[in-house]
């Protein structure tokens, strides 16, 4: 997706900006990161440093779980204003994310004006809306790799994989007529149940519960455990426990639908016992189902065949961590933690070289960690009545949350890391050329990925 500006600009381009318009562009900047699952410190200091840097230094912001709110005073004699924006469903796009980043940090320094930015704005959106065709074959992907570490033999991950094209083009026409999300989980569950029926009677299927776990897991994908986690230990408890009971009733969604499939395929007279299985242990073939549900995700959200190969990568090595420390006896909840705190740490570092946001980027690396069995197992339980289920249903979202809190930890130590490089290169610019602060700070801006917990300056 281009990120450059339309070829053709209006006349209104070239004019200075007005209040409302650096707000209502700011808005819709907030609005854009957070539907590409953002955290709310991060859009926050974003909008912060627009206003700042462009004569509004008093102004504030508040991030909910739906909606921003801006607020200033245009002078002591006239009442203060506040504008209000919704924000969509989460959807997360890694070309239009990388620049909307780049288009922020362009507008802060004051390389590009608020409007001309603006224009850029709503080309990037225009322009960046991914297609069905890679959000099916990431679905695919993801889902082969899902059953493969579920134990599946290739045809029940060939038949979950397709149950997954199934349930993704689903759940594409149902938020198209602004089904509520809840409801398109069930759907899409029962339909995973209906094609794991048909599969089973068809060939001989021996593995129904595991196409239909790794069918849904891809469901799962997005629930935005990072981003709640990360509001979570900065602060934003609204936004965080709200980003956590969305995930918590998805989740929710894909047992009702489940159980509810179970159901109708035993009152057609066919019995689907979600039998227990045994996971991949095999140590190639658990590295080979990460490829496939990191490049799956990577495809899914659009990234270019570079990041897909890196990506594919990142998530090898972050099942490698896991599994290395897991077998050597730490808790599964810790091998998953320290797993992610190593891609978060990789993906920042990573995040300039390879022009990628660092949130997104970690979004992608960690999939593969998405606790699978754990799922599996509570659907096995709820459908089998069996007091185990909540327990292992607890376990998949408290995993989920312990990747979110290793991955912030990573970002954290490498964006450290990579701020007081930035302050060394600073000061010796400041020494080496006698400019200014400001100046030189400009000048290092390109060294690191954008930061917008740091106070941005303007080019001089």
């Amino acid at each position: 997706m281009p990120s450059s500006s339309p070829p053709e600009r209006t006349a209104r381009s070239s004019a200075t900006a007005s209040a409302d318009d650096l707000f209502s562009f700011a808005l819709r900047i907030g609005e854009s990161l957070l539907r590409n699952g953002a955290s709310s410190e991060v859009v926050t200091r974003a909008l912060l440093a627009l206003a700042r840097t462009n004569g509004y230094p008093d102004c504030t912001v508040n991030v909910t779980m739906g909606q921003i709110t801006l607020g200033y005073v245009p002078s002591e004699t006239l009442q203060p204003v506040t504008l209000v924006k919704n924000v969509g469903s989460v959807e997360l796009d890694i070309p239009t994310l990388t620049a909307i980043e780049d288009l922020v940090g362009e507008t802060v320094t004051g390389r590009v004006g608020v409007l001309e930015a603006f224009e850029k704005l709503n080309f990037i959106i225009d322009h960046g809306r991914s297609p069905l065709t890679l959000r099916l074959m990431g679905a695919f992907l993801m889902a082969m790799g899902f059953a493969w570490l579920l134990g599946a033999d290739l045809a029940a991950a060939l038949v979950a994989a397709a149950t997954a094209v199934l349930t993704e083009f689903l759940s594409t026409g149902a938020s198209r007529i602004m089904l509520p999300p809840f409801y398109a989980r069930v759907l899409s569950s029962v339909l995973a149940v209906g094609a794991a029926s048909l599969a089973l009677a068809l060939t001989p299927l021996t593995q129904p519960g595991v196409v239909i776990t790794a069918s849904i897991v891809t469901q799962l994908v997005g629930s935005a455990s990072v981003s709640a986690v990360q509001d979570l230990l900065t602060g934003w408890l609204l936004t965080a426990c709200g980003r956590l009971i969305e995930a918590a009733l998805l989740t929710t969604g894909l047992v009702v639908g489940t159980m509810g499939g179970l159901t109708l395929a035993e009152k057609a007279g066919q019995s689907l016992e979600l039998t227990a299985v045994q996971p991949a242990l095999d140590l190639s073939q658990t590295s080979v189902a990460a490829v496939l549900i990191a490049a799956g995700y990577a495809v899914y959200c659009q990234a270019g065949p570079r990041s897909i190969i890196l990506f594919s990568l990142l998530g090898a090595l972050g099942h490698l961590v896991y599994t290395v420390s897991d077998r050597s006896g730490v808790s599964g909840m810790s091998s998953t933690a320290a797993a992610a705190t190593v891609l978060g740490i990789l993906t920042v570092l990573l995040a300039r070289p390879m022009n990628w946001p660092a949130s997104g980027a970690l979004d992608i690396a960690v999939i593969p960690l998405v606790p699978g069995m754990a799922f599996y197992q509570a659907l096995a339980g709820f459908v089998n009545h069996d007091a185990s289920a909540a327990a292992h249903l607890f376990e998949g979202l408290a995993t989920s949350i312990a990747i979110g809190a290793g991955a912030v930890l990573g970002q954290f130590v490498s964006s450290r890391v990579l701020w007081q490089a930035r302050r060394a290169q600073v000061n010796h610019l400041a020494k080496r050329d006698g400019t200014s602060i400001a100046e030189a700070e400009f000048e290092a801006q390109g060294l690191t990925t954008p930061d917008f917990r740091r106070p941005f300056h303007r080019q001089a």
